[in-house]
This record gives structure tokens, C-alpha cells and sequence, in this order.
């Protein structure tokens, strides 16, 4: 249990978007055909391209930063 909590904990300092996106896509997409599943995740990868998040994980990244996500 200790170690799913601290599983949990790291996942939850993500970028919010970005976790919600993933649990939708999880959730939706396992009902889905194969084709569908995947369609449902471009559309959802080409949604998290434009965010805020995106950006700023990608500056934190170059910068060798943690990066501070604020679910934009």
C-alpha cells in the first residue's frame, strides 16, 4: 500500500491536464475497437500540444528544471 501511495503521489505532481487526458483515455478507450482507441488518443495528444503544460514541460525539460504545471 505504501509503495501505491507514493506511486499515486508521483502521478499527482504531473500536469493536471495531461493526467485527466490519460485517465479519459483509459477509461473510454477500452471499450473501444482498436482504430477508435487510437483515434481517441490523437485527438487527445493534439489537444495537450497546445497547452500551457505542454510548454512548460518542454521549456523544464531544455532548462533541466522541474517543471511547475498549473493545469493550462
Amino acid at each position: 500500500m505504501s509503495k501505491a501511495l507514493d506511486y499515486a503521489n508521483d502521478i499527482a505532481k504531473g500536469a493536471p491536464v495531461a493526467i485527466g487526458m490519460a485517465k479519459k483515455c483509459t477509461s473510454e478507450g477500452v471499450d473501444k475497437e482498436f482504430l477508435e482507441a487510437l483515434r481517441l488518443e490523437r485527438e487527445s495528444q493534439m489537444r495537450l500540444f497546445r497547452t500551457r503544460d505542454f510548454k512548460e514541460g518542454v521549456k523544464a525539460f531544455l532548462d533541466k528544471r522541474t517543471p511547475v504545471f498549473k493545469g493550462e
